[in-house]
């Protein structure tokens, strides 16, 4: 029970400030008004408090506009949906890229074993020590050349996913 009272008493006090502030500047007690200046009170959002104190020192007040532009930018629903569409397509961007080097792991990984077919059968009907050794040279290019693809792939899926890791942290701070 304690606790209810001391949320009430919390939450009325930030409501008497919003309320004061917007008497104090003469603006009108629109909901959207209320909003900025309990949020205001309530310092839960600093980079708006920080906007509100350095907007009366360089324009001498706060208009409506600057009131409106402030919600948009700090407390408007909207602004956390653009957020998660633009990290959602980001996330896709990043499946996209991971799927191309995919389909170009997966057609070297075919090459090199036609590659590998190819050694073989040439292996059985050569019968000179200079036919061993070019498919022996054309075994460790092609393998050389598979090696490369894959540490690519590998580096290029450790940095997706740290970009994902990012990504969702932009989430988890948008909420």
């Amino acid at each position: 029970m304690a606790g209810r009272v001391d949320d009430y008493e919390r939450t009325m006090a930030f409501a008497d400030i919003a309320l004061g502030q917007m008497k104090a500047l003469r603006q009108p007690a629109s909901p959207r008004n209320f909003e900025i200046w309990y949020a205001y009170a309530s310092g839960y959002h600093p980079a708006l408090n920080q906007q509100i104190n350095a907007t009366p020192k360089a324009k001498g007040t706060i208009s409506e506009a600057d009131l409106a532009l402030m919600h948009e930018n700090f407390l408007s629903p909207t602004r956390l949906t653009e957020r998660i569409d633009l990290v959602g397509s980001q996330v896709k961007g990043e499946i996209d890229q991971v799927m191309a080097m995919i389909d170009a792991a997966v057609g070297s990984a075919s090459n090199y074993t036609e590659s590998l077919a190819g050694a073989s059968e040439q292996l059985v009907h050569s019968k000179d020590r200079d036919g061993l050794r070019t498919i022996v040279e054309t075994l460790v290019q092609t393998t050389k050349a598979m090696e490369i693809s894959n540490r690519s792939l590998e580096d290029r899926l450790h940095a997706s996913k740290q970009e994902i890791n990012d990504l969702q942290e932009i989430l988890k701070r948008a909420y």
